[in-house]
């Protein structure tokens, strides 16, 4: 619904989504990931930043839920929104400010370790999958020469680089 009345979100709605994220039924949770995420990728400019971070609050701790199956599927959530998002853009002026990197941004603030440790779990489990490749860090590093992606470029090579130390 919140969908057909395009550029219009009602923020009550969009919070009771968000609350969703952690019911304690398992496939309300899933299903209020899967709806967080339409909106996000309907409503990706800057100025539904608000949107934004509720769904990283919703979407990327289920990388911790109890239920395999929430977690299998914020990584693969994660993995469609922020790994792909990743790869499928190539840096550029017209990319300088693209919705993976804002995404990224909110995670590298100081005051979100929370979100860190959970984007770290993710980064540990695509690195098991093997799809963390070298592509995908020559994208990364690229990207600590562009200003506006810097903190978030360096945030995830040093996750990254966390786990090949072990």
């Amino acid at each position: 619904l919140i969908l057909l009345r395009r550029g219009h979100l009602e923020w009550e709605d969009i919070s009771v989504i968000h609350e969703r994220c952690m019911d304690p039924a398992l496939s309300v949770r899933k299903q209020a990931m899967i709806s967080l995420t339409s909106l996000v990728q309907e409503y990706q400019d800057s100025e539904y930043e608000k949107l934004h971070r509720l769904w990283l609050d919703g979407v990327l701790p289920a990388v911790m839920d109890r239920e395999v199956g929430a977690k299998d599927k914020s990584l693969s959530i994660l993995e469609d929104v922020i790994l792909h998002g990743i790869l499928e853009k190539t840096r550029g002026v017209e990319n300088e400010d693209q919705f993976v990197w804002r995404l990224l941004n909110v995670i590298a603030e100081e005051e979100r370790m929370d979100l860190r440790r959970c984007l770290h779990l993710a980064l540990q489990q695509w690195s098991k999958d093997s799809k963390i490749t070298s592509r995908t860090l020559t994208i990364i590093t690229s990207h600590t020469a562009i200003q506006q992606h810097q903190n978030a470029a360096w945030m995830l090579l040093s996750e990254i680089s966390a786990l090949n130390q072990s």
